[in-house]
């Protein structure tokens, strides 16, 4: 029975994911991005999950990528065990290197932040100096951000924090990618604004490796650093197409 709920309860996720791939295939734009990036994660592996393909398809091009980690994801085992933060931390920012540099992301190219998981906010303001100094010593062409309705807290404010930012400059092209997006979908979709990314077969086997490098390796509880992420998010995120948003500053 309770495999059964299980089932159920997938199926009921997978349902909006097809629609939304479908309707992604049907009216996004192709992606065409190029120049310096970087990427803002809330969470290591948020930027693996939502843009695997990109990071492999700018690496190829011999284009900068640059992932700025804005948490150690230290609460992922909140409530399940007594892992100590500083433990999980340090875990996942070792499979951050690992997964990233799966992808061809040099170390060197990877920014921990060390804000406080869950504890994201737009009104903080040494959270705003950090990111509005990182932005500007790295002089980016284009700023990639979790989508604003995603659901979650951290990602949701880092979308506030760093459209703000970047609207102060105005010469950043900046981009919505997709993590939660797919299982705290909002029907109302500016579909004009989106943009698809289709892997190919090579890229789309090393995003399906790199995600596993997150997921694989347990902690002592038995469950992965990362904590246990829902099925059907998983499955939505290991299409061979990532979406896009264009976002209008």
């Amino acid at each position: 029975m309770r495999s059964l709920i299980k089932t159920l309860k997938f199926i009921y996720r997978a349902i909006p994911v097809y629609v939304l791939r479908a309707t992604a295939k049907l009216l996004a734009k192709p992606l065409d991005i190029h120049g310096r990036t970087i990427i803002i994660a809330p969470h290591p592996d948020d930027e693996v999950l939502g843009c695997a393909g990109l990071i492999q398809r700018l690496v190829k091009e011999q284009e900068d990528v640059h992932v700025l980690i804005m948490t150690g994801g230290e609460a992922s085992h909140t409530g399940c065990c007594n892992i100590e933060h500083n433990i999980i931390k340090s875990e996942r920012r070792q499979l951050s290197k690992k997964a990233l540099g799966e992808l061809g992301v040099i170390e060197q190219h990877i920014y921990f932040l060390n804000f406080t998981d869950g504890d994201i906010s737009f009104s903080d303001k040494e959270q705003v100096i950090q990111l509005r100094h990182y932005i500007k010593q790295l002089n980016p062409t284009n700023i990639l951000v979790p989508r604003s309705d995603e659901g979650w807290k951290d990602h949701i404010e880092t979308n506030k924090l760093i459209t703000s930012i970047a609207h102060e400059e105005d010469k950043y092209s900046v981009y919505e990618y997709c993590v939660w997006f797919w299982f705290y979908y909002d029907w109302i979709i500016n579909w004009k604004d989106s943009r698809i990314l289709q892997l190919n077969s090579d890229e789309h086997q090393q995003k399906i490796t790199s995600i596993n490098t997150y997921l694989t390796p347990k902690a002592p509880c038995g469950k992965p650093w990362c904590g246990t992420l829902p099925s059907a998010m998983v499955y939505a995120n290991r299409w061979n197409n990532e979406i896009y948003f264009n976002v209008k500053l």
